[in-house]
């Protein structure tokens, strides 16, 4: 059981590593702003089949604000690791990420 244990942290970690130089390279291709753009939209894409049907009129004025504002920290947060790519390596952005 260890052993599945630690090899599937390495497996993510692998993947998690890589996703850093994906990210290098397509941002010297384009803007942070599109590449982000770009992600979050295939990512929501992804999420959709299994996202439930609710009422939107339902949900209370207050979880709004609350929505918006993680919405608001993801961007930065997402916007400032993607522009720093630029000016460091996959390999320091991913330690100071994890950091």
């Amino acid at each position: 059981m260890r052993l599945k244990a630690d090899l599937t942290l390495l497996i993510i970690s692998i993947i998690w590593g890589s996703a850093f130089v994906a990210q290098r390279v397509a941002g010297q291709m384009g803007s942070v702003y599109q590449f982000n753009g770009a992600r979050y939209l295939l990512a929501a894409l992804a999420v959709l089949p299994f996202v439930k049907r609710i009422d939107i009129k339902s949900m209370p004025r207050e979880q709004y604000k609350w929505m918006f504002i993680a919405g608001f920290f993801l961007f930065v947060g997402s916007a400032l690791q993607q522009a720093g790519m630029v000016y460091t390596t996959a390999g320091n952005a991913g330690f100071i990420t994890a950091l």
